[in-house]
């Protein structure tokens, strides 16, 4: 039976989560947080999560063709 009932996957802490994204081809779930300046990936098959700092503001992540993200 389906539940209705959310699951916290990653306490990521975010000022401002934004820009939330699947890419297909890595099978994960990026977003960042805009305030603090993080991107930020959960791959669901592993149930593992990393952030990285970026070096300015950024709202949003696509990724590309050639497997990099924009």
């Amino acid at each position: 039976t389906a539940s209705n009932d959310a699951k916290l996957l990653v306490d990521s802490h975010c000022e401002l989560g934004e820009g939330i994204v699947w890419h297909a081809k890595e099978q994960a779930l990026y977003w960042v947080d805009i305030l603090s300046q993080q991107l930020w990936r959960y791959t669901p098959n592993t149930d593992v999560h990393a952030c990285w700092h970026i070096p300015q503001m950024v709202t949003a992540v696509l990724p590309t063709t050639d497997n990099r993200l924009l």
